[in-house]
C-alpha cells in the first residue's frame, strides 16, 4: 500500500523524513522479495482447496461394505503386510459411510538411525474397506504430484528444514510490509473516502496507485492474519513461547518407529474413553522412541476444519494429555489455531474464500508498485 499524495520525485528535493524512509524500505523491500512473495502467495491460495483438487483429480477409491468399521489394529495390520518393511505411522478412519480407511506407511527406523526429513504424505498410502478389511487401492506416492509440489514450494521452498526457515522470514518481511504499508496509505484529513475507493476515471499511475492502496486496506486484516500464522508455523516453538503455550510441539520427519497393531488399538480404546460421545478420526503413531501416540477426535458439534481434540497415550502409561481447543489456555488456544487460519479451515466458507483471494494479493502489489516505481524513475530522469 502508499500513500494518495504523491511523494517528491527525487530525494534532492524533499526533506529526510521518517515516513520517507518507510517508502524506501517499503518500496526496496517489495523489489527485492516480490518473486519469492507471490510464489509463495499464489501456491498458497493453490493449496486453500487442495483437498476438493485432490478428490477431483485423483478421487479415493469408495468403500462398497456396510457396517461398522474394524478396530484401527485391524486396518493397520492389512496395510503393513502389503509393504514388509514399513510401518504405520498414521491410520485415518472414515467420516461418512462409503469412504474408506487411508493408512500411511514410512520406512521403519533401523537400531541407531535418526529420524529423517520427509514428509509423512510421501510414503505408501493404503486405502482399505474399513469393514471388510478388503485392500481397495495402493499409492506409492503423492496422487497428484503438482500439489505435492506446490505444497513442497510452499512450505520450505524444496530446501528442506532450512528452506522452512526461509519461508517464516519471508512470512516475516510480507507481515512488515504490510504494516508499512497501514502508515504510508494513511490519508490526509477529508480524503478518507477516496483512501478506500478506486477513482472512475483514474488511469495509468494514478490507477495503480488506487490499487495498490484500496486492495492492501480491504484486505489487510486477512492479509496480516494470514502473514502471521505462517510465521507462527515456520517457528512453532518461539511463537509458542510469544503466545505462552506450554505444550511441545510435534516432532517431524520421515521415518516412523515399529509399533504393532495391538498398540493401535489399546490406545484407540484409550482416547475414547478419555473423550466420551467423541468421533475417532485418526491414531498417529510416535516418530521417535519414548514418545506417546497422538490420537484425533471430533467432538459433537465441531467445525469442520477447527482444531480437534488430541489425545497423547501410550499403551503402558495410559492417557498423558488430552488437549480440547476449547478448553486450553489462551497461548495455546491461539498456537493450535495457527494453521486452521492460515489454511482458510476452521470459520467458514467465506473465511477460506478471503484466504483464497489473499494469496493473489502479493501479485498485485508486485503489479502497482513496480509500475509506479518506473513511473517515478522515468518522471524523476525526464
Amino acid at each position: 500500500m502508499t500513500s494518495l499524495d504523491t511523494l517528491p520525485e527525487t530525494a534532492a528535493r524533499a526533506p529526510l523524513t521518517l515516513r520517507a524512509v518507510l517508502f524506501q524500505i517499503h518500496l526496496y523491500a517489495g523489489l527485492v522479495l516480490c518473486a519469492a512473495l507471490i510464489l509463495l502467495g499464489l501456491t498458497g491460495s493453490l493449496l486453500v482447496y487442495h483437498e476438493e483438487l485432490e478428490a477431483w483429480l485423483a478421487p479415493p477409491p469408495r468403500a462398497q461394505t456396510a457396517g461398522a468399521p474394524q478396530a484401527p489394529g485391524a486396518i493397520a495390520g492389512v496395510a503393513m503386510a502389503v509393504r514388509p518393511g514399513f510401518v504405520a505411522t498414521q491410520i485415518m478412519l472414515p467420516e461418512a459411510a462409503g469412504a474408506p480407511a487411508l493408512v500411511r506407511l514410512a520406512r521403519a527406523l533401523r537400531e541407531g538411525e535418526q529420524q529423517g526429513g520427509g514428509h509423512a504424505g510421501q510414503g505408501p498410502q493404503i486405502f482399505i474397506d474399513p469393514v471388510s478389511l478388503q485392500l481397495l487401492e495402493t499409492r506409492d506416492g503423492p496422487a497428484v504430484p503438482i500439489l505435492r509440489f506446490a505444497h513442497d514450494l510452499h512450505g520450505n521452498l524444496l530446501m528442506g528444514q532450512d528452506g522452512r526457515r526461509i519461508v517464516g522470514w519471508l512470512g516475516l518481511a510480507m507481515l512488515l510490509l504490510g504494516l508499512s504499508g497501514i502508515v504510508l496509505w494513511w490519508p490526509k484529513p477529508g480524503r478518507w473516502c477516496q483512501a478506500f475507493t478506486i477513482r472512475r476515471k483514474a488511469r495509468g499511475y494514478t490507477l495503480m496507485r488506487d490499487l495498490h492502496g484500496a486492495a492492501g486496506i480491504w484486505g489487510l486484516v486477512v492479509f496480516l492474519i494470514v502473514s502471521l500464522s505462517g510465521v507462527a508455523i515456520a517457528f512453532p516453538q518461539t511463537a509458542g513461547a510469544v503466545m505462552g503455550s506450554k505444550s511441545p510441539v510435534p516432532p517431524r520427519g520421515g521415518g516412523a518407529v515399529a509399533v504393532s497393531p495391538a498398540q493401535f488399538d489399546a490406545v484407540a480404546l484409550l482416547a475414547t474413553a478419555a473423550v466420551p460421545g467423541a468421533h475417532l478420526m485418526a491414531v498417529n503413531a510416535p516418530r521417535r522412541k519414548g514418545q506417546p501416540f497422538r490420537i484425533t477426535l471430533t467432538g459433537a458439534g465441531s467445525v469442520e476444519g477447527a482444531p480437534a481434540i488430541t489425545v497423547s497415550a501410550d499403551p503402558q502409561k495410559g492417557v498423558t494429555e488430552i488437549r480440547d481447543p476449547a478448553l486450553l489456555a489462551t497461548g495455546d488456544r491461539l498456537l493450535v489455531w495457527q494453521r486452521p487460519l492460515h489454511e482458510g479451515q476452521g470459520l467458514g466458507p467465506l473465511w477460506r474464500a478471503a484466504v483464497f483471494v489473499m494469496g493473489f494479493l502479493p501479485l498485485l502489489f508486485a503489479v502497482t508498485g513496480v509500475w509506479m516505481w518506473l513511473v517515478k524513475r522515468r518522471n524523476g530522469a525526464s
